[in-house]
């Protein structure tokens, strides 16, 4: 369960940079590799068949991702997420020894104190961990409208 604490700045940037954070293992895998002082010109690390690579794709559906993004335009943070991780999963190389998996957390019960403590339990890996599934990735990130409590620690650790 995540205990609230006074913010010395917006919510929605350190939202950002926990996606940022979260999604980085993707950004390195998207982006230029660094390649070893060996290899030679064309070579590419992540060809290598021993080389495997996990990341979890992670939702927050907490009840909060329906405010707006401060400085848009009515566009909820939500709407934001779920149009990064389209443009995450529109980039995603399927490659073997990528493994991309999706999960959700705070989409159980909702933001009443009735259903706290079934909502800060709630963390689920809808899509496993094997191989690349752009189809199933998408289909699950648009399932999901914010609804609990944020158990964002319990969500990381599971992860």
């Amino acid at each position: 369960m995540t205990m609230r604490r006074p913010q010395t700045k917006p919510r929605w940037r350190s939202m950002v940079a926990l996606l940022l954070v979260l999604l980085s293992p993707v950004g390195l895998v998207l982006g230029p590799t660094a390649r070893p002082a060996t290899a030679q010109e064309g070579d590419d690390p992540l060809d290598a068949s021993t080389l495997t690579v996990n990341v979890e794709l992670i939702l927050d559906a907490s009840g909060s991702m329906a405010e707006d993004v401060p400085g848009s335009e009515n566009q909820t943070r939500m709407e934001a997420a779920k149009a990064a991780m389209r443009d995450v999963i529109a980039r995603i190389p399927e490659r073997e020894g990528l493994n991309v998996g999706f999960r959700v957390y705070g989409h159980k019960g909702s933001n009443s104190e009735a259903d706290r403590a079934i909502s800060c339990r709630s963390t689920e890996l809808l899509v496993p961990l094997e191989g690349v599934d752009k189809g199933s990735l998408l289909e699950q990130v648009e399932t999901f409208e914010p609804t609990g409590w944020t158990p964002l620690a319990l969500a990381v650790r599971a992860a």
